[in-house]
């Protein structure tokens, strides 16, 4: 998930003194007065969800100083939100120009990159915006999740460890590190970052399903298999982890459960081939060999291969199991 930071723009920078005042020309003080009731009030419409109104207020403070970096920042955060990438580059850009060393316009412009799927030039922007301010935890998980998204895990983690540090009850940050982990293969690690993002409130099925992932590569077959119930009846349709959940259970010769999910599987996605193989395997180690036949049959007919993965796969199980007997 790509973050883009929010707007400051309610807050006033600067309280000018009563001496400074009387010293300022009438006509200046008027005009630095407006600018800053533009700013304030842009920040309180965007506060309050008018994004129209924070849009005029913001235009109008760039009609008293064209080079103001808050209005040219929170414009192109208001024009991403609506969904204008293009405009909304343009805005950091302009910011850019006028003041090449606010944290928020680099980190910005790096997200739009990274929306764009440039990754090398986000994580040039994202790197200037962290070294910038390396306090926010917006940017660290920024960069972090890009570094990770081009194949840089090991990269990743220290941003996303610092993040974590900073925002300790965070439920998303332990998910980002668990991921990294993940690709790395390394599951007991992916495990407790997993564990803690569901301890620190998460509760969605891709969670739980990647939980289940970790625990079934370490083989805690049991564990994962509660983990892919717990993300089902949180997503009933969700082709990946049924399918995961039925290789579980044939594993463990329950093979009419496995059966169960995997015409599920097919029923919603009849192409999808693997979920097939299973199928066809399943009837085959569980006798029903007239479905079974059926099946390897149809698999023949879209491509050879594939009858012949489900012929690999129901030779190396019968192995698995004659192994198994024979200890």
């Amino acid at each position: 998930m790509i973050l883009v930071g929010r707007s400051s723009g309610c807050l006033i920078t600067g309280v000018i003194s009563a001496a400074l005042v009387s010293c300022l020309t009438a006509i200046t003080a008027v005009g630095q007065d407006s600018l800053q009731v533009y700013l304030q009030k842009g920040g309180m419409a965007y506060k309050m969800g008018n994004l129209d109104r924070a849009n005029r207020m913001y235009q109008a403070a760039l009609r008293f100083d064209s080079t103001n970096i808050q209005a040219l920042r929170n414009l192109g955060m208001l024009a991403n939100q609506e969904g204008d990438q293009d405009r909304a580059r343009q805005y950091f850009e302009t910011a850019y120009q006028y003041d090449s060393t606010d944290a928020e316009v680099c980190n910005n412009l790096g997200a739009m990159h990274d929306q764009g799927g440039d990754l090398l030039k986000a994580l040039a922007f994202y790197r200037k915006a962290v070294a910038l301010d390396s306090t926010k935890v917006l940017f660290l998980v920024n960069i972090g999740n890009a570094y990770a998204r081009n194949n840089q895990a090991a990269t990743a983690l220290p941003y996303l460890k610092r993040a974590a540090h900073l925002r300790p009850r965070d439920k998303m940050i332990p998910y980002h590190l668990a991921n990294c982990f993940a690709e790395m293969n390394m599951f007991d690690s992916s495990e407790h970052y997993y564990s803690r993002s569901v301890q620190q409130g998460g509760n969605n099925a891709i969670l739980y399903y990647r939980l289940g992932l970790s625990r079934q590569n370490q083989g805690k077959i049991e564990q994962a298999i509660g983990d892919f119930k717990q993300a089902l009846s949180l997503r009933p349709r969700y082709p990946e982890c049924q399918l995961s959940l039925a290789n579980l259970y044939a594993l463990l010769t329950r093979y009419d459960e496995a059966i169960k999910l995997l015409d599920e599987v097919l029923e919603a996605a009849p192409d999808l081939h693997v979920a097939r193989i299973s199928l066809g395997a399943a009837h085959a180690l569980s006798g029903h060999q007239i479905q079974a036949d059926s099946i390897l049959q149809q698999l023949y007919q879209v491509d050879s291969t594939l009858g012949q993965q489900m012929e690999q796969l129901i030779s190396a199980e019968v192995a698995r199991l004659r192994s198994l007997m024979e200890r």
